[in-house]
């Protein structure tokens, strides 16, 4: 039986390659894992670093281009984007990259730190509403409350 590798499977072969200097077999683990989902905007950044670090400029442009088309909300490959641009001598595009990458890291702290502070606020809440629960069971299981309750009668329950 043939193993079918999904992209997914392949991209973090193509990184450990990338990082042990391996670029023409990442390159085409990259390219592999492209072939198999070519909207897969890591692998399009990935791939566009490893042909950077080539000094494949061109090629790396257009695979950040990529990345980028797919998710403009993607930071790291808009300052790649720029790293390569720069390279190439595009100093003010570069610089445009560079500023659109800062935006969208801006807008991502910002929503994580909206998402915490949710997060904070419905713990804060839970912890209230058991901290209420606890004090009505202690209320009613104290022995002078329920004495007090029996004696008007079922009020206090």
């Amino acid at each position: 039986m043939a193993i079918n590798p999904s992209s997914r499977s392949i991209q973090p072969a193509g990184i450990a390659l990338a990082q042990g200097g391996k670029l023409d077999e990442a390159i085409a683990c990259f390219q592999r894992a492209l072939e198999l989902n070519p909207k897969f905007t890591e692998v399009h950044n990935e791939l566009g670093m490893a042909l950077f670090k080539q000094r494949k400029l061109k090629e790396a442009i257009l695979h950040f281009r990529e990345a980028v088309a797919l998710n403009p909300r993607f930071a790291q490959a808009y300052y790649n984007l720029g790293r390569a641009l720069a390279a190439t001598g595009a100093a003010a595009e570069a610089a445009v990259q560079w500023r659109k990458g800062s935006r969208e890291k801006k807008k991502k702290k910002e929503k994580e730190k909206k998402k915490k502070k949710k997060k904070k606020k419905k713990k804060k809440k839970k912890k209230k509403k058991k901290k209420k629960k606890k004090k009505k069971k202690k209320k009613e299981s104290d022995p002078q409350f329920a004495e007090a309750a029996a004696a008007l009668g079922g009020l206090g329950r």
